[in-house]
């Protein structure tokens, strides 16, 4: 029986030479999938650090978000005016001066007797945003103008009475005019009730003014928690543009002064109005109106520092624009006061013929064919030459 001995001599085949012409596939299953980073980036996105990335995408979201919020609030952008809230006793007995000090988030007897009634700004705790409290009187008129530049609305009541009757109209006329997007109650007199009459007579006062105004209304005792609700309410409700006002630009004066006018007459004055520029932007050359004054020039518009800035992180503030900066009117872009435009009695009129040109019609004569009728006649030279052209 014959036996099969192995060889000693082994095959050896010569090993491949990786160069060039390596195939992709060897190269990704050598390299495992692994990618040379490009050269020349300098980024955090091209450096190939996984952390780096991670940390500018979530920084990148947070700040987006924030100028989301923002937006949200009225805080964007450009510093804009304050938060305009119109306070409105609903019932007889009910007080604006505790709302009102609520609203500023300051004591009472800080308020000066100026303030009492006119406008006072402050700014709403760390928020970054500013608002405006201002009593409305009880006139229909003064009400509608405050209704133009308001931002929120707020109506104060008393527990234990019902709406009078002219809060009722204005509120009524201000739901046909206009009102602002956000609206609030204030229910004064809850403080001897326990929570439960509480809740039911805040759910009554909701549902009787939403009804009135036309939609949602929200509802606040004078506790304090509910005073801090109310202020967390005026720093976050988005405040929608109403674009029946947005067109115009309107201020809400918070100063007003007479000063003598400079080589006028006797009783001319120049009236000095201090206040934001609301809505749109207002232009040196256009014309201002005052309710029931009439419209007038502007003679000079001085930008002044804001006084109720928003204070920065960096310890500074944000300011509308420089000190003092006073600005002219152009007198060929200005608008003209003329309300009506000049008529010409003579536009459009036929000129009436001369003595001559009558007289020569009289004489002149036509030739007509036999038996034609006046109308026609008088048209029978017309019809030639029209024929002929």
């Amino acid at each position: 029986m014959d036996h099969h001995h192995r060889s000693a001599l082994k095959q050896t085949n010569k090993k491949f030479k990786q160069g060039s012409n390596s195939s992709k596939r060897s190269i990704k299953r050598i390299n495992k999938g692994k990618v040379n980073a490009k050269a020349g980036g300098g980024t955090v996105a091209d450096s190939g650090n996984r952390a780096d990335r991670v940390n500018a995408a979530k920084q990148a979201r947070e700040e987006q978000r924030q100028q989301i919020m923002k937006a949200r609030r009225g805080i964007a952008g450009n510093t804009p005016p304050p938060r305009l809230v119109t306070l409105l006793a609903a019932t007889k007995s009910a007080a604006l001066a505790p709302v009102k000090r609520s609203v500023l988030s300051q004591p009472l007897d800080e308020m000066s007797d100026s303030s009492a009634k006119g406008p006072e700004t402050a700014q709403l705790g760390k928020s970054g945003q500013r608002v405006t409290a201002l009593e409305s009187p009880k006139d229909l008129l003064a009400f509608l103008d405050l209704m133009m530049v308001s931002d929120m609305l707020g109506l104060v009541v008393q527990e234990s009475e019902d709406q009078d009757a002219m809060s009722a109209h204005m509120v009524h006329a201000g739901k046909l005019y206009g009102l602002p997007t956000a609206v609030f109650v204030v229910v004064q007199g809850l403080k001897a009730k326990n929570t439960n009459q509480k809740n039911q007579a805040l759910k009554k006062w909701e549902t009787a003014l939403g009804q009135a105004v036309g939609r949602e209304v929200k509802a606040f005792s004078e506790s304090f928690d509910d005073a801090s609700a109310m202020l967390r309410f005026l720093a976050n409700t988005k405040i929608t543009e109403r674009p029946s006002w947005q067109n115009h630009p309107l201020v809400l004066s918070h100063k007003v002064e007479a000063q003598a006018k400079e080589g006028g007459e006797e009783g001319e004055a120049t009236l000095a109005v201090s206040g934001y520029v609301r809505c749109a932007p207002l232009s040196i050359n256009q014309l201002c109106h005052i309710p029931a004054h009439g419209t007038f020039h502007i003679s000079k518009m001085t930008i002044h520092t804001d006084p109720h800035a928003i204070a920065s992180k960096r310890g500074g503030s944000e300011t509308m624009g420089g000190e003092g900066e006073e600005v002219v009117p152009d007198p060929e872009l200005q608008t003209p006061l003329d309300m009506e435009e000049q008529v010409d009695e003579m536009d459009a009129e036929q000129t009436w013929p001369t003595e001559d040109e009558l007289r020569t019609a009289r004489t002149t004569k036509k030739k007509v064919p036999a038996g034609m009728d006046d109308i026609t006649a008088a048209w029978w030279g017309q019809i030639d030459d029209e024929d002929e052209e």
